[in-house]
């Protein structure tokens, strides 16, 4: 017992040690210096806690077996039993030039740790802002308007995340019977007015009778379904937008239709047209490349030669290391969606994506403040925790779905 609980108060004393050096280096005003300390005595710390935890086990199963004996020996039961075991396997002493060279052995050996240890932490130092990086441009996208700031697909909800500071703004686009266009997300109108019928059943003057349903909180006003047009309007010059053609309305009558407006308006710089089906990315490019255009997808893509348009905006399971590198590499930017969680904002902020659409716009902007703060020590946890949370993460490799250096087919659900 007493070997075990020597063995708790040293990890509980390295541990006591290391924060009380760690929270004198965060005061040391060099920057270089101090970053350099933190990541040799991390290291060290981590490199001492692992010897004592892989000791841990034998030391507790001699604890127990010692126990184990004395018990039967109280008792009255003597257990014996008997190895074989070669002569030059036995240690029949030791001379004092043997012991003297162990000493220089184990010396040696933690004397080279603490140099590797240093020259680590040196390195460390030298490159700390591209190993632990803090990245200030990330576009911070609000979901559907303006997220929970208003009702979803909402012009007040627009004018709400204008105010938030938000990057873009994403909405959804669909057409009515009489082939005008308006913003709402779902196949009918049900979930947010009630009313069960779809945009193209309906002309525009029956959709603005309508009125939207604040889901998020439901004691705020309703608001109306408003047309591409009057958001567009508002956005210009005040933020950028994420226009999904959406729905079985959406064909290339209605890219075509879109675009005009966006040219109508002069928002070819601050708009860009997202889909799910890639065919219709492949056709605004082809047919006006100067748009810009984004795929959104749950599942895969095709290779490198065959990715059309300008960003790729990925679900968090698909948004590992190596897809938002790969897709980099392509020359396009990563949009990662929909990032709603606390644990799942503070990853992505610390990744290479180039944004994140949220349902949650001022936690978000408060979290990316947040981590502009950070000190040199949480900037290191982060980046811990971040690779922790893309092991444990479903993976989806990109390149693992490329066959025949062809697109391949598949299916999508509607989210709703």
């Amino acid at each position: 017992m007493k070997t075990v609980m020597a063995y708790v108060g040293i990890i509980l004393g390295c541990m006591l040690i290391f924060f009380g050096i760690f929270f004198r280096l965060e005061a040391m005003t060099d920057v270089a210096l101090r970053r350099a300390m933190i990541l040799f005595f991390i290291l060290t710390m981590t490199e001492i806690i692992t010897f004592f935890s892989l000791i841990g086990v034998p030391l507790m199963t001699h604890q127990l077996t010692r126990l184990f004996y004395r018990f039967h020996r109280e008792e009255g039961r003597n257990f014996s039993f008997s190895l074989s075991i070669p002569d030059k396997y036995l240690k029949k002493g030791e001379t004092s030039w043997k012991r003297r060279w162990r000493s220089i052995g184990i010396s040696s050996t933690a004397a080279s740790l603490i140099l590797i240890n240093c020259l680590a932490g040196y390195i460390g130092s030298l490159y700390f802002d591209e190993i632990f990086k803090t990245n200030r441009n990330i576009e911070i996208i609000a979901h559907r308007a303006g997220g929970d700031l208003a009702a979803e697909n909402s012009l007040e909800g627009l004018k709400k995340a204008i105010k938030a500071g938000a990057s873009r703004s994403e909405i959804d686009v669909q057409r009515t019977k009489d082939g005008y266009y308006i913003i709402h997300h779902d196949t009918t109108f049900k979930r947010l007015t009630g009313i069960k019928r779809s945009s193209d059943q309906m002309t525009l003057s029956e959709t603005q009778g309508l009125k939207i349903h604040d889901l998020f909180q439901k004691d705020r006003a309703d608001q109306p379904v408003e047309t591409l047009d009057a958001f567009i309007q508002q956005a210009k010059g005040n933020i950028g937008l994420l226009i999904e053609l959406k729905g079985h309305t959406a064909d290339t009558k209605m890219a075509d239709d879109v675009i005009s407006k966006i040219r109508k308006y002069k928002m070819e710089k601050e708009a860009v047209i997202l889909s799910l089906d890639y065919k219709m990315i492949q056709y605004i490019e082809k047919t006006n490349p100067d748009i810009q255009t984004g795929f959104l997808y749950f599942f895969s893509f095709g290779n490198d030669k065959m990715l059309t348009g300008d960003y790729l905006i990925m679900e968090e399971a698909q948004a590992t290391d190596e897809n938002i590198e790969y897709v980099h590499e392509a020359g396009k930017k990563v949009i990662v969606w929909t990032v709603n969680t606390e644990d799942s904002m503070s990853t992505y902020l610390d990744s290479d994506v180039d944004g994140i659409i949220t349902d949650h716009l001022r936690l978000a902007k408060e979290q990316q403040k947040a981590k502009e703060k950070r000190t040199d020590f949480e900037r290191i946890l982060d980046y811990i925790r971040f690779s922790y949370f893309l092991i444990k993460s479903p993976k989806i490799k990109i390149r693992s779905h490329l066959q025949n250096g062809s697109f391949q087919k598949f299916y999508f659900k509607n989210k709703e």
